[in-house]
């Protein structure tokens, strides 16, 4: 038991000393702290601290264990290695004051929330890391050091100074229920976003991912899952390339975007600018009454004799715009309703369809046909 003096000492293999470890005490698992195979280390305290955690050295495969009742509250750098098992079920806390923490797994994985809360500190994960639920970064700095993270949610919504610097990691995000998968609130938050990936990788039937910014610039944000419902954005961000799985997506608030693929239907609110905008054939995609979409790259809306692409205005009879600088913008087997094209681009809709109120197009109706089964 952790608890438990006896099973601590000043020196490797010595004698008890009598005491658990506090906040500023060092603490080693190593060649001479198991002398059987499968002992464990048991957190029976509600709260177990120490400043450094490492396991180097270790023999005899031990187990890290707990239950939920616990809580682990590291103020310094955490080693772990592959020849352990790590099945404690309580949360942990980083809680440095100090840059330049480290953070090695090596294979292992959080049960439970883990949680960066240190004033002026600093971690640097140094491989992939993982947890079956959520990261919440409080205060402090957070690098990933381009290592792949895995989590259910990302949080950070508290108003004290805290960085993320994602590099190139992927952040493979699996959580769709609730507030959402990523919730960054702007007030004290800066995030590096380098070349990073965030994936929502959830697959809950029906659940919508829900990707709250905080109007931040990011790279890639990719929502992967084909069960799911359509994927949402929040806020005023900025993206390198987004792609919506076949559900589709739906974008909130004022953004922009490099790439964006919606691989469904869409719905997009607000004013947005694209460099680049890919519609997919079959589906429908509504752009909100009033509101224009600045397309300064290429619009892409193919669709063709089985799957045509409709795009409408959210509210019949008013019209919603797309713009895009001086050029050629066609479109193949599209249904156009209530859509301002402008901009200074020449709009060229072929084989499609006029349902009323568009405006700065020229529609090359599709060609009637006698059809025999």
């Amino acid at each position: 038991n952790w608890g438990d003096g006896n099973h601590w000492s000043l020196t490797s293999g010595g004698s008890p000393a009598g005491c658990p470890p506090t906040s500023i005490d060092n603490v080693f698992f190593d060649a001479n702290s198991f002398s059987l195979a499968a002992q464990s280390v048991t957190i029976n305290v509600p709260t177990a601290y120490c400043h450094n955690m490492t396991w180097t050295g270790t023999t005899n495969t031990p187990t890290f264990t707990g239950t939920t009742s616990g809580k682990l509250r590291i103020y310094g750098s955490l080693t772990f290695v592959g020849g352990m098992s790590y099945s404690f079920a309580g949360k942990v806390s980083f809680e440095a004051t100090d840059m330049g923490n480290t953070i090695t797994m090596a294979g292992q994985t959080f049960k439970n929330d883990v949680t960066f809360d240190g004033v002026g500190g600093g971690w640097i994960l140094q491989d992939e890391f993982t947890t079956t639920s959520d990261i919440n970064l409080n205060q402090g700095t957070l690098t990933s050091n381009n290592q792949t993270v895995n989590a259910r949610m990302f949080n950070s919504n508290t108003g004290f100074p805290r960085t993320l610097n994602m590099g190139s990691s992927v952040f493979n995000i699996s959580w769709y229920a609730g507030p959402g998968f990523w919730n960054v609130e702007p007030g004290g938050m800066t995030i590096n976003a380098g070349t990073s990936t965030v994936n929502g990788t959830g697959n809950q039937t029906g659940w919508q991912p829900v990707f709250n910014g905080g109007g931040f610039t990011y790279y890639n944000l990719n929502f992967t899952g084909v069960n799911s419902a359509e994927g949402v954005i929040y806020d005023n961000n900025t993206f390198n390339d987004v792609n919506f799985s076949i559900q589709g997506g739906v974008i909130r608030n004022s953004n922009t975007f490099h790439d964006v693929v919606i691989g469904g239907p869409g719905t997009i609110w607000d004013n947005n600018t694209y460099h680049n905008l890919t519609f997919t054939p079959g589906y429908t995609y509504t752009l909100t009454n009033g509101k224009t979409q600045t397309i300064n790259g290429s619009f892409t809306a193919t669709g063709n004799c089985g799957a045509l692409i409709t795009i409408s205005s959210s509210t019949p009879g008013s019209q919603s715009t797309i713009s895009h600088p001086a050029g050629n913008v066609t479109v193949d087997y599209v249904v156009l309703k209530d859509i301002n094209a402008t901009g200074g681009a020449t709009y060229t809709a072929n084989s499609s369809v006029d349902l009323g109120n568009n405006s700065g197009w020229t529609i090359n109706a599709a060609v009637s046909k006698d059809l025999y089964w």
